[in-house]
């Protein structure tokens, strides 16, 4: 499970700062998968089947040349080999955007690299996601690394108040969702969902409703 500061990227973060779908499987049974009862979620490939009867993890690269480039693999996604089906395995997703989740995803680093994941588990990791140009480069950092870091390693809320003001929000709430990790870039990735964007603005202490309306038309004018 990871925790993501929101939602239109958490598939391609994963899948470049973690293991990529596709690139291991593992055993589900003899049985068709629950829930996996669409004929499209069950990936048709003689290769990778033949494959999978000896080993369970392999190269994005092999994944091209078996010819599984050419079909989406989700996480309801199946194969069987012989009598027995196998699924990809990942890490599953809980959403969580500022408020509730973690003190330092949301965040930025002085570098420009955004926190973006932590993931849960035995030895938890942050996914830190750094765009340069059209590339989006993934590093991972151990807790106490970032533990270690001080409010001079991140950027100054006047960053942060100045990207929020030109969206035309006032700065009286300005505190408050930088407090909760909500900058501009989280605010446009929740206003996916305008409803979950204004119960994500509450549980950060924008109680009034105008007051909310105020912040999504701010972010979407037409909305």
């Amino acid at each position: 499970i990871v925790y993501i500061d929101g939602t239109s990227e958490v598939h391609g973060i994963l899948a470049s700062g973690t293991t990529p779908l596709g690139t291991r499987w593992e055993q589900v049974g003899c049985e068709k998968p629950i829930g996996t009862a669409e004929v499209s979620n069950e990936i048709q490939n003689t290769a990778l089947a033949t494959a999978l009867k000896d080993r369970v993890e392999f190269l994005e690269a092999e994944l091209v040349s078996f010819g599984v480039g050419d079909q989406v693999i989700s996480y309801d996604s199946y194969i069987q080999v012989d009598t027995r089906y196998y699924r990809p395995s990942a890490t599953k997703i809980a959403y969580k955007l500022g408020v509730g989740g973690d003190k330092f995803v949301g965040r930025q680093l002085s570098n420009g690299a955004w926190v973006k994941a932590r993931t849960l588990g035995a030895e938890p990791e942050y996914l830190l996601a750094l765009g340069e140009g059209f590339n989006l480069s993934i590093t991972r950092k151990k807790v106490w690394e970032l533990e270690a870091l001080t409010d001079a390693h991140f950027m100054e809320q006047s960053y942060h108040d100045n990207d929020l003001n030109a969206a035309g929000i006032d700065s009286v709430f300005h505190a408050t969702l930088i407090a909760a990790g909500l900058d501009l870039e989280t605010l446009k990735m929740a206003a996916d969902d305008r409803r979950y964007l204004d119960c994500t603005l509450e549980k950060a202490g924008i109680s009034k409703p105008g007051d909310r309306v105020k912040i999504v038309k701010a972010i979407y004018p037409k909305a």
